[in-house]
C-alpha cells in the first residue's frame, strides 16, 4: 500500500506505539488524524513528545471511544484506520468496568463508523495476552484463546467484535497481537525498563563501594546514562528535566559537568560491564559459538585521534570495530570495541576465556591464524574455519597447532561437510542484525559519540538493550 496522500486514523494515540506509528505516517506523507482520550490536563500522551514540526502535522481530536458521535465525526473521509484505543497494559481489577466498556464499546463504535464511512482498511491492535498460559512453545495463531480475566476476556471480545464485523459486512480488517514491545516513549511499568533497572540495583549492590558517600547515586547516574542512549541523545540531553516521563523521572539530577565525571568514574563502567554479565549468563555453556566483527564507520573528516583507518564493508573507513563472540541462542557474552585497524585473530584471541570444552566455533577466512587456533584450542574448543592457505613446507607445519592440521585435513578430505557447517556461522549476521533493528538499537555512531572510551561506553549500553529483548524474546519462544 502506498501510504502518500492516505487519510489515516489513529485511535488510541496517547500509546508510545500508535505516537511512532503517527510519527512514521506522516513522513511517509499521509494526513493523520489522532483520536485521543480527552482529560483535563488536554494531556497527549506520546503525541506531546514527537518532534514539533511532526506534531504540528498531525490533526488531534479529543474525545471518549465510548461516544458513537465522537468517532462518526472523527472517521470521516478516512481511508485506514488504526484501532489501538483497545490496546492498554493490564489494569487493576477495580478498572474492570471502564476498560470493558472502553474495549467492547469503544470498539464496536470504531468499526460502525468504519463500515459507515467505508473506510479502505480497520487495523485493530490486540495483545497476546489473549492466549493465556499455553501448554506448549511456540505460540502461533492456532493456539486457543483463554479468558484468564475479565480483562483478557474483554480483549478477546473485541476481536470477536472485528470478525464478525468483517464476515457479516465485508469491513477489510487486519488484527495484530502484539507481544512485549518497547521503545521511547514507553508508558510506565513496562516490562522491558524494568528488567534493566532490576539489573542495575542488584548489581550496584553487589560491587563494593569506597570512598565518601556521593550526591547523586551510581544507580541514578547510569538509570540517566541508559536513558540517555536509548533515546540517541547526548549527555547533556539527559540532565534536563523535560526529557523524562512518567517511565523514568529522577527528583533531582545533576549537573551535566557532574554527570560527565561521573560516567567516566571505574565504578560506572564496572556496574555497566556487570549488568551486562548478568544479561548474558557468561557462564552458561554452549556447543556452538561464532567469531565476527561489525564495523561502526566514522565520518573520513573526523578529528577523533582513536578512529583508525581500516577495511569495512568492501572498502577502507575511517571508525571503530565490535568484535563479538556470540552463542547459537543469540547472546553475546564477549566483544571489545577496538579502532577498525585492529586485527581480528588477535582481538578474538582476547576473547577465548568463555569458550566451553568440547565446543565448536566457527568464523570466516579473517580468523584463519595458527596462534587463534592454538588459544581456542588450549581452552578445550574446536575452531573452524575457511582456510587462506595450506602449507606445504616442513619448517611451517612443523610450527603450526595441530588443532589447524586437522582443519587442514578436513577441508582436503570432507569440503562439503565443512562448507555445511560454516553455513551456521550466518547466525551472527542475524545476530549482528537484531542488535541494530529495533527501537533503541546500534544504529550508526551519533556525532557526539567520538574517542574509544566514549565508544565503547554506547555499544555497551545498546548490547544491554539487545540482551533485555532477547531474554523477553526466548520466553515465549
Amino acid at each position: 500500500m502506498t501510504w502518500k496522500g492516505k487519510n489515516v486514523l489513529v485511535t488510541g494515540a496517547t500509546h508510545f506505539i500508535a505516537g511512532h506509528l503517527a510519527e512514521k505516517l506522516v513522513m511517509l506523507g499521509s494526513d493523520v488524524k489522532a483520536f485521543v482520550r480527552y482529560d483535563y490536563h488536554n494531556n497527549r500522551g506520546s503525541l506531546d513528545k514527537l518532534p514539533v514540526h511532526i506534531g504540528n502535522r498531525i490533526e488531534v481530536f479529543h474525545g471518549s471511544l465510548t461516544n458513537p458521535e465522537a468517532i462518526d465525526f472523527a472517521t470521516r473521509d478516512i481511508d485506514v484506520v488504526f484501532h489501538f484505543g483497545a490496546l492498554d497494559m493490564l489494569p487493576l481489577y477495580i478498572n474492570a468496568r471502564d476498560y470493558l466498556e472502553k474495549t467492547i464499546l469503544g470498539t464496536f463504535n470504531v468499526l460502525n463508523s468504519a463500515k459507515r464511512h467505508r473506510v479502505q482498511r480497520l487495523i485493530h491492535i490486540s495483545t497476546a495476552e489473549v492466549y493465556g498460559r499455553v501448554a506448549s512453545m511456540p505460540i502461533n495463531e492456532e493456539n486457543p484463546l483463554k479468558a484468564q480475566s475479565p480483562h483478557i476476556s474483554s480483549d478477546i471480545s473485541a476481536e470477536k467484535l472485528v470478525e464478525g464485523f468483517h464476515l457479516s459486512y465485508d469491513l477489510p480488517v487486519t488484527t495484530a497481537r502484539l507481544f512485549n514491545t518497547y521503545g521511547p516513549m514507553q508508558s510506565k511499568g513496562a516490562i522491558i525498563p524494568t528488567i534493566i533497572t532490576q539489573g542495575v540495583v542488584s548489581v550496584n549492590r553487589s560491587i563494593k563501594k569506597f570512598g565518601r558517600r556521593t550526591q547523586y547515586s551510581d544507580v541514578l547516574i547510569v538509570r540517566m546514562y541508559l536513558w540517555s542512549v536509548w533515546h540517541d541523545r547526548p549527555l547533556s540531553w539527559a540532565c534536563c528535566r523535560d526529557h523524562y516521563n512518567g517511565l523514568f523521572r529522577p527528583r533531582r539530577l545533576p549537573s551535566i559537568s557532574q554527570f560527565c565525571r561521573r560516567v567516566k568514574t571505574k565504578r560506572f563502567v564496572k556496574i555497566i560491564e556487570a549488568v551486562n554479565e548478568r544479561l548474558t549468563q557468561r557462564d552458561a555453556e554452549t556447543k556452538l559459538s561464532f567469531f565476527d566483527g561489525k564495523p561502526l564507520p566514522v565520518s573520513n573528516n573526523t578529528r577523533d585521534k582513536d578512529a583508525k583507518y581500516g577495511y569495512a564493508n568492501g572498502g577502507f573507513r575511517y571508525g571503530y570495530k565490535l568484535h563479538a563472540w556470540a552463542t547459537a541462542d543469540g547472546r553475546i557474552p564477549q566483544f571489545r570495541v577496538l579502532a577498525m585497524n585492529a586485527g581480528e585473530p588477535n582481538t578474538a584471541r582476547e576473547l577465548v576465556n568463555r569458550i566451553s570444552p568440547g565446543s565448536v566455533v566457527l568464523a570466516d577466512a579473517n580468523y584463519d591464524s595458527a596462534k587463534l587456533y592454538k588459544s581456542v584450542s588450549e581452552r578445550g574448543g574446536f575452531l573452524l574455519t575457511r582456510l587462506k592457505g595450506r602449507a606445504k613446507s616442513q619448517a611451517n607445519l612443523k610450527r603450526m597447532p595441530s588443532s589447524r592440521k586437522q582443519v587442514i585435513k578436513l577441508w582436503e578430505n570432507f569440503p562439503e561437510q565443512c562448507e555445511s557447517l560454516l553455513g551456521y556461522r550466518r547466525k551472527i549476521e542475524r545476530i549482528f542484525s537484531a542488535l541494530t533493528c529495533f527501537g533503541g538499537g546500534l544504529s550508526p555512531l551519533p556525532s557526539w559519540v567520538r574517542r574509544l572510551e566514549r565508544v565503547e561506553r554506547w555499544v555497551s549500553a545498546k548490547i544491554i538493550f539487545y540482551h533485555v529483548r532477547l531474554l523477553i524474546k526466548q520466553a515465549y519462544i
